[in-house]
């Protein structure tokens, strides 16, 4: 039977210290500030009442020395580094924009209240203000309130990967993917040739131009939908997505393009639309495509 001295040699328990006294010594990694993240830009306030809507920086991404602004199609559109300027509360920072107008500074407020940023300062730069609020008495403080979002070039990324794994699967008439968990089971569907279709019709339409016999495997109420038999020679070799725009909707994404398909036994495009897909998720699964209305070019 083995014992703890047996177990636990003198030369091993030296080990196991030396190895805790050196993780003791080294600097543990200062906790990120509470506003650094992505954040989406939900009121702002001037002289007491809350501003009209314009074109601000819809999102603001804040790393530990630096805000980016950027719009709802994750265009840069104001990049500004901070200093703290203290340690009181709320913080006291200084703002200085690198873009548009590189130099401008800020007296500026920061703080984190029950889940939401909030951002103050004044816009003639007389003096930092000394709370998240601002009144009608002729002062000229701005204030900003954020709710917690996704760094919307990570959005973007995500939908341009999707859809590009969509319309490959129109190139190999793949009904699987529209089976997958990138499509709502949910999805209204209107193609080019003007028919609505759920995701049922669709998958069973992709899965018999393939050639193939057997439904797949699709959970839907509909009864058994049995499309047409399409020529499965007429392979298509290439799409080609163009003028693709993606505009993030606070919890939804809409991206609109014109889709090419060409066949090399011939010179017309099999199809040449535009599209409109919307894309939702719920909590943090993937992006869904939930809808999609295909129109002809020509």
């Amino acid at each position: 039977m083995y014992t703890l001295n047996r177990i636990c040699s003198p030369s091993i328990l030296l080990i196991l210290f030396a190895a805790t006294a050196a993780r003791a010594d080294e600097p543990e990694e200062p906790k990120p500030a509470p506003w650094v993240g992505a954040w989406r830009l939900a009121s702002m306030e001037r002289a007491g009442v809350k501003a009209p809507d314009s074109r601000p920086p819809s999102y603001f991404v804040v790393t530990k020395d630096t805000i980016t602004g950027m719009s709802v199609e994750g265009e840069v559109l104001s990049l500004l580094s901070y200093r703290l300027d203290g340690a009181q509360t709320p913080a006291p920072i200084t703002l200085t924009t690198e873009k548009p107008v590189p130099g401008e500074t800020r007296e500026a407020i920061i703080g984190v209240k029950e889940g939401k940023l909030l951002i103050c300062y004044n816009l003639d730069t007389k003096g930092r203000p000394k709370d998240f609020v601002t009144s009608t008495e002729g002062n000229n403080d701005r204030l900003m309130l954020f709710v917690p979002a996704e760094d919307p070039r990570e959005v973007i990324t995500a939908i341009k990967n999707n859809s590009e794994k969509k319309w490959l699967a129109f190139q190999n008439e793949d009904g699987e993917f529209f089976n997958g968990p990138l499509v709502n089971e949910r999805l209204t569907f209107i193609g080019r040739d003007g028919l609505l279709q759920s995701r049922y019709q669709l998958v069973m339409d992709l899965w018999f131009e393939n050639g193939r016999e057997e439904p797949p495997k699709v959970s839907s109420p509909e009864p058994f939908y049995k499309p047409k038999k399409k020529d499965p020679k007429n392979k298509i070799d290439a799409v080609k997505i163009s003028e693709q725009k993606i505009r993030i909707v606070g919890d939804t994404v809409i991206e609109t393009g014109r889709s090419v398909a060409t066949r090399a036994s011939q010179k017309e495009a099999v199809w040449d639309v535009r599209y409109t897909s919307v894309w939702g998720r719920y909590g943090k699964s993937e992006w869904q495509l939930m809808s999609e209305q295909q129109t002809n070019v020509k």
